[in-house]
């Protein structure tokens, strides 16, 4: 019985031991996200009020 759970532990520790590089890609990625934005913490993608164009409403 402990050599089943232990089995068990060593495969989780396993599947997390291969997502490692995986969370540490998606760290780097968010961290280059928020550098990118500003103090207020909006994205320097965010449209400005005056690029905002309004459409005509169809019938």
């Amino acid at each position: 019985m402990i050599k089943l759970a232990l089995l068990l532990l060593a495969q989780i520790a396993g599947i997390f031991d291969n997502y490692r590089a995986l969370l540490k890609l998606a760290l780097s990625r968010l961290s280059k996200i928020a550098v990118n934005s500003d103090s207020k913490g909006f994205s320097r993608f965010v449209a400005q009020q005056g690029a905002i164009v309004q459409t005509p409403k169809l019938l």
